[in-house]
């Protein structure tokens, strides 16, 4: 794939995703029986993926160890239309690992991860290479610094997911060049300082992060919907009904949904609507990523979401 073919890149972070699921009702603080799986992850993997499932042509930027599991990621990726070759490898490296428990249900219980490998996924390694494409979508696995520096390069439209309550505060200083955010409820409450209890305070956080520059915010209530901000226009979007088998992958498909209609230029409430479906595809796999994600079945999702 030649970079001048490349629409997006994406820099996050590449993990192992050790998943537990439990057979019956969860009991805290005991052993719960129930199937364990092991998977490739990280929130920037994923969203190349699932980006490149849905055709867009898209470079990967991450930094991860050289065993032969990462071996595999890589090769995964590389299988699905992904350009991985800024992704630097090295044995000096562990592969970040992230550790999840689900309940009964498919919710998700906790989660553990080991993601010190992104530090090196750093200012001066951003700078040894060339990012292609016209949009960029960052996972705030990066650190603050390298996250500044990104957002200062000129000519690209910046995607951000906060990933976490405990890594979107890092998003705080770029807030004014992020053209499109997408946090959860809890991240956006961590960005905002606002806490949510109801839908004032959703509409009380978006109305901020717009005032703290941000052109664009999706902040994703799980079955509740999204909510919309931006300067023409503000919206709630129901969420499609669905089958919840698996939790785990559905905001990154979200996350890619959103990156295609900016792509593709849908307008920002079909944007919504695809990225909301492409959600509820991740939402009735087993894994992270399902192999069903493709532009036919979504929009084939979205005629009878409408129907």
């Amino acid at each position: 794939m030649t970079d001048n073919k490349i629409e997006l890149s994406v820099i996050g972070a590449a993990n192992i995703d050790i998943i537990a699921r439990c057979a019956s009702k969860s009991v805290l603080r005991d052993s719960n029986i129930g199937k364990v799986e092991r998977s490739f992850g990280g929130v920037g993997r994923n969203i190349v993926h699932d980006c490149a499932l849905l055709g867009i042509k898209a470079a990967f930027i991450s930094v991860a160890g050289s065993d032969s599991t990462t071996l595999a990621m890589m090769d995964e990726l590389a299988k699905a239309g992904v350009d991985t070759s800024r992704v630097k490898m090295s044995p000096e490296y562990d592969t970040g690992t992230y550790v999840a428990i689900f309940d009964e249900t498919g919710d998700m219980l906790c989660a553990v991860n080991d993601m010190s490998v992104t530090e090196h996924i750093s200012r001066d390694y951003l700078k040894s290479v060339d990012i292609p494409g016209r949009i960029v979508a960052l996972d705030s696995n990066l650190d603050s610094e390298a996250l500044e520096y990104m957002t200062s390069v000129p000519g690209k439209v910046f995607f951000a997911d906060p990933v976490s309550v405990n890594k979107a505060g890092r998003l705080k200083g770029v807030l004014m060049h992020i053209d499109m955010i997408k946090p959860n409820i809890y991240e956006a409450s961590e960005l905002t300082g606002i806490a949510i209890e109801e839908e004032k305070d959703i509409m009380a956080a978006g109305e901020k992060l717009l005032k703290e520059g941000v052109k664009t915010v999706c902040i994703t209530c799980g079955e509740k919907g999204a909510y919309v901000f931006s300067e023409k226009e503000s919206f709630h979007a129901e969420a499609p009904r669905c089958d919840v088998v698996n939790a785990n992958g559905a905001g990154d498909a979200f996350s890619a949904g959103m990156l295609y209609g900016m792509l593709r230029g849908l307008s920002l409430r079909r944007m919504c609507d695809f990225a909301q479906c492409c959600s509820a595809e991740a939402l009735s796999y087993t894994g992270a990523i399902s192999p069903k994600l493709n532009e036919i079945n979504i929009y084939e999702r979205m005629k009878r979401t409408i129907e």
